[in-house]
């Protein structure tokens, strides 16, 4: 199959972690090949040392690419591997994911039932002893179900698992890397825009990411906190579009606690004691990081790029 018949390529952008990236290909060698076939396009976002000895030994194994660029953050990473891509859908995952085996082909499947469709699939925590991990779980699957009740009208998917057809992703001239340097909420921003548009938004239960991110109390902290603050940049650029998405977001955290109950019951007891408490922690940091960039914003007001 020639490069130019290509149905997916698959871009992974990373920083400074060869060991998950390790873990992440050896999952990939894994994968069945859509009927469309795939290219893999590492982006390395400025790492300290090189990862040509973490790819090489992949690269019999699988049809992949690696990239570099000076550090600018995951969004400006995934758009340099987009631009390089040749599939005619783009896939996206991170350097800490295990996709399943039939991963691309659930997402072939559905992109054949809509092709304009940004597709997601369903992302689960492989930490299951950690309690941050399992936490920050808890939090992903309230969202997903706050936001994606109707799974063939979604309205918000995770970058870490998703893909979308090449043509419209440079319409959109890809993921906001001017407003969103750190790892959040530039998947958010990227998919109302594509909602703007006037296409669809799939979620794809059946393409499964294993997620194997470690959490320290204070990487936990600093994660939300980053989140509330890509909330403020979020709100800001699209209050016009969406005046009430402010009143969405307030409605999800007052709303968690009548969903919880059930996900709760199914963890062992001994991270249950522990992921109520960090349930507190995540509202105060995503809280602090909002007010804290909406501060920020009045003694540095800056432009907001239109989508």
């Amino acid at each position: 199959m020639s490069d130019q018949d290509l149905g997916f390529s698959l871009i992974i952008p990373t920083y400074a972690r060869p060991k998950q990236l390790g873990n992440c290909l050896e999952s990939l060698t894994q994968l069945i090949a859509p009927r469309s076939g795939f290219e893999i396009i590492i982006v390395d976002d400025g790492s300290p040392e090189s990862l040509e000895p973490v790819v090489a030994p992949f690269r019999e194994k699988l049809n992949l690419r690696l990239l570099r660029q000076e550090n600018g953050g995951p969004a400006k990473a995934r758009n340099a591997g987009a631009a390089a891509a040749r599939g005619r859908h783009l896939a996206f995952t991170d350097d800490d994911c295990r996709p399943e085996p039939d991963w691309l082909c659930a997402l072939e499947r559905a992109a054949e039932e809509g092709p304009n469709d940004l597709l997601g699939g369903r992302t689960v925590n492989l930490l299951t002893r950690e309690a941050c991990a399992s936490t920050s779980q808890l939090i992903i699957d309230m969202v997903y179900a706050f936001f994606n009740q109707n799974p063939g009208d979604a309205r918000l998917l995770a970058s870490n698992n998703m893909a979308m057809p090449a043509a419209i992703f440079q319409r959109l001239n890809g993921f906001d890397a001017a407003l969103y340097r750190k790892a959040a909420g530039e998947d958010r921003d990227l998919c109302t825009c594509y909602r703007n548009l006037g296409y669809r938004l799939q979620f794809v239960p059946q393409a499964v990411i294993g997620h194997a991110h470690h959490l320290t109390l204070w990487s936990f902290w600093r994660q939300h906190f980053g989140y509330g603050q890509a909330a403020w940049i979020y709100h800001r650029k699209h209050a016009q579009v969406i005046p009430k998405s402010l009143q969405q977001d307030a409605k999800l955290h007052t709303q968690m606690y009548r969903w919880l109950p059930g996900p709760l019951r199914k963890l062992p007891f001994w991270i249950r004691v522990q992921v109520l408490p960090l349930l507190v922690v995540w509202q105060v940091a995503n809280a602090a990081g909002f007010f804290y960039a909406a501060f920020q914003s009045r003694k540095n007001p800056k432009p907001v790029s239109d989508s």
